[in-house]
């Protein structure tokens, strides 16, 4: 198994986007993203992750790693990679709405107050607090 990352063109944007939702990922704003990221094992769309800006600030709005990937370090991988992408955009932290606070919290993120208005996006979603009870993060970029 070799996985490659590559910087997504247009055309992969759909292939993220169908890997987001089947992974129960909220999908707008997909299109006005500043970088995404796919991590692909020959022609097995493997991860993906992808990096916007809102309130001025860096989002990654979405990462996600196909079950049978996971524990692979691919995750690691994909954030190490979006947050470099990040600091070349002159971006000192990034910020995040997650799931899995013990996998962010591990690559050094921590909870935060700041920025609520990302948070405020879930509340109007079907899954807000009832599957979903999503945390707000950050971590500095290296």
């Amino acid at each position: 198994m070799a996985i490659a990352f590559t910087e997504t063109q247009q055309p992969d944007t759909a292939l993220l986007y169908d890997l987001y939702k089947s992974m129960g990922l909220e999908t707008g704003g997909i299109d006005n993203a500043l970088f995404s990221l796919k991590a692909a094992d020959g022609n097995i769309l493997a991860g993906g992750a992808t990096l916007s800006e809102r309130y001025g600030v860096a989002v990654l709005d979405y990462v996600a790693v196909i079950p049978e990937y996971r524990n692979l370090n691919i995750g690691r991988a994909l954030v190490e990679k979006v947050l470099e992408k990040a600091g070349e955009l002159n971006f000192d932290e990034v910020f995040f709405v997650t799931k899995v606070e013990g996998f962010f919290k591990k690559l050094g993120a921590v909870p935060t107050d700041e920025h609520k208005e990302l948070i405020s996006e879930c509340i109007g979603c079907r899954q807000y607090m009832a599957e979903c009870r999503p945390v707000l993060m950050k971590m500095k970029v290296n």
